[in-house]
């Protein structure tokens, strides 16, 4: 308020009103504003202008919350002549899927763990319609040399003519309509594994169906997953720790975030899987030490961690759900952590400092957040199949 001392009077004024044209004033605010223009007293916002490829850097910039003005993307630089025709300019961008509201979502097995991982990962993406159908995989593991005609079926038989039924019946009720047909096969398809050549032969004859409807034009996908190891047969019987079929299990939400990228590519049958590689120390990609601690608090736009009140929430420091996005991928990618977004904006530096000393011995309610993908219920993972219309 100091600046009134000088006599300045400050108005509001809702613009958004003033933009109809029935508006008897707008004449004579174009009036008064291109008088403004013209003798200077109207001129542009400042702005801070980022290249088209400094994308993130004007993302953290705006996130940081002490800018003035407007951020601005250059996506091309400015012609010469005063009338010109733009060149076509090309810039690459991650894919995204989305769903359709209007469309519906059917999942086999959507009462399993993995089910109702896939099912809340649909809703973010805007599905509205979900259908669900409960059902087990059904699993009669065994050498070669004993498993029978009768076994072979009874594993085979759900998932094969399962994916069959669902061929035939997307064909039929919805063939100009369907988006999506998704059947999650597993890594045991390729690279095998003893005692499991039914379970292997029933997800590698799934996947014939899916490249056979690929092949006619018709939406397919087949997705070899290695072992899971939040939810599902591996953690109840095997453990966290157990190396399957020559994989490590792997996150739920990183079997996800690869649908995410099959979704959105042309090829059939593809796979997503962790190898059993056990770091001392954790790398990143240029083979240096990744702190924890300071890898956080540069994405809170802060350069000396240690400035920070280590027992204040990360909310409290600015979080905000960019922000908290890409903490999650940090913990979940570096450090084998996976926690929801209400964990992470309860976060302290203390508890982040904790969390990047290997064997820190957490205790208590720290122990419990570090792990807190351990809560989750054990439940089986079924062989799902999605298809949307």
């Amino acid at each position: 308020m100091r600046v009134l001392q000088k006599n300045i009077n400050i108005s509001g004024i809702l613009l958004d009103s003033l933009f109809d044209s029935s508006n008897d004033e707008w004449p004579e605010v174009v009036r008064l504003v291109g008088e403004g223009m013209t003798s200077g007293v109207v001129r542009p916002l400042k702005t801070t202008v980022f290249d088209k490829m400094e994308v993130e850097g004007a993302f953290r910039f705006m996130a940081q919350g002490r800018h003035i003005g407007k951020v601005v993307i250059r996506i091309r630089n400015e012609e010469n002549e005063k009338v010109a025709v733009p060149p076509a300019v090309s810039i690459l961008a991650v894919p995204r899927a989305t769903c359709n509201p209007n469309k519906s979502y059917v999942i086999t097995g959507g009462l399993g763990g993995f089910g109702l991982e896939l099912v809340q990962w649909l809703v973010e993406r805007g599905a509205k319609k979900l259908v669900l159908s409960s059902r087990y995989s059904v699993l009669h593991d065994g050498l070669l040399d004993n498993q029978s005609s009768e076994t072979f079926r009874a594993t085979c038989e759900p998932k094969v003519q399962g994916t069959i039924n669902f061929d035939k019946a997307s064909r039929d009720l919805c063939k100009d309509s369907l988006e999506w047909f998704v059947a999650f096969s597993s890594y045991v398809a390729t690279i095998g594994n003893a005692g499991q050549t039914n379970y292997g032969f029933a997800n590698s004859a799934v996947e014939r169906i899916c490249e056979m409807r690929k092949a006619q034009g018709f939406p397919a996908l087949a997705v070899q997953l290695g072992a899971v190891g939040d939810v599902g047969v591996v953690i109840e019987t095997l453990g966290p720790d157990a190396i399957v079929a020559g994989t490590f299990p792997q996150k739920v939400a990183s079997c996800l975030v690869a649908l995410e990228r099959f979704l959105t590519q042309g090829h059939c049958v593809v796979a997503s899987f962790v190898l059993p590689e056990k770091k001392s120390e954790t790398k990143d990609k240029k083979g240096t030490h990744v702190n924890l601690v300071e890898a956080v608090a540069k994405i809170l736009g802060v350069t000396n961690a240690s400035t920070l009140n280590p027992d204040t929430c990360l909310v409290d420091l600015g979080l905000d759900s960019l922000m908290s996005v890409e903490i999650l991928q940090l913990l979940l990618r570096d450090f084998q952590i996976s926690l929801t977004s209400r964990e992470i904006r309860s976060l302290t530096m203390s508890k982040i400092q904790k969390m990047n000393q290997p064997d820190s011995g957490l205790e208590g309610d720290d122990k419990t957040l570090a792990r807190s993908e351990s809560r989750r219920q054990s439940r089986r993972v079924s062989s799902s199949i999605l298809f949307s219309f």
